[in-house]
């Protein structure tokens, strides 16, 4: 995984923790539980024109804005190797290298924030993983990852 500002990769181990509480030196290293971004997400959604019920989220100005970049992020990937689906209301990216895949599945709900990763090959999934909106590239970075290891 490549680290913002970093000249170096890194490959992410079980040595790997996830924390669920903020650290107590959040103003020495400024890190903390909520980016920047994912206040930014909150704010966006919290002052959308409150979603009709029924509403998908690829209908809101933020899931507009999310799929054309994502799109152009696995494009710079993977080419023509690129399928958008829509099934149900939720759109999925698939992009497939060789006889491998990553399917990107992205909310349904206008409030909703939850994306789901799946890698695999044609006969089986591999690896799946759920993260919230905001922190998809970060799951995108160990996806990609992934799929050169198996």
């Amino acid at each position: 995984m490549r680290i913002r500002k970093h000249d170096c990769f890194y490959k992410v181990t079980n040595h790997v923790g996830i924390a669920d509480s903020p650290s107590k030196f959040t103003d020495i290293t400024g890190h903390s539980l909520l980016s920047e971004r994912a206040d930014t997400y909150v704010a966006q959604v919290a002052k959308s024109d409150h979603p009709e019920p029924g509403e998908t989220w690829h209908e809101t100005e933020i899931g507009k804005k999310t799929l054309a970049e994502d799109k152009n992020f696995f494009t710079e990937r993977f080419g023509s190797n690129l399928r958008a689906t829509r099934r149900d209301g939720v759109i999925t990216i698939t992009c497939r290298s060789g006889s491998k895949f990553i399917a990107v599945s992205y909310p349904l709900g206008a409030r909703d924030c939850e994306v789901k990763i799946n890698l695999g090959t044609a006969s089986r999934t591999i690896l799946t993983i759920a993260c919230d909106y905001s922190d998809r590239e970060v799951a995108y970075s160990a996806s990609l990852a992934a799929l050169e290891h198996f």
